[in-house]
């Protein structure tokens, strides 16, 4: 995190609300998996909404750009 914080490129989610917050990495981590929980809950909440509400091959198109969202949302989190 020294280097990032010292080349300005803090990207990484824990070191960005250990700086904003001043929490120590333990403290931050919590907060970054509540806040990753919250937003999986989210996900999951629209998906079933838009699965509910699509009908015949609205249907298929809404299952096929649900499973990108989270296809897209895998990659951004896994990417290093």
């Amino acid at each position: 995190m020294r280097k990032e914080a010292k080349d300005g490129q803090v990207e990484n989610l824990v070191p960005i609300i250990m700086l904003n917050e001043n929490l120590r990495a333990n403290q931050a981590m919590k907060v970054a998996f509540m806040l990753a929980q919250e937003s999986a809950r989210g996900f999951y909440e629209v998906a079933d909404d838009m699965r509910q509400t699509a009908k015949g091959r609205h249907r298929a198109v809404a299952d096929i750009f649900i499973e990108g969202c989270r296809n897209i949302v895998m990659g951004l989190t896994h990417w290093r």
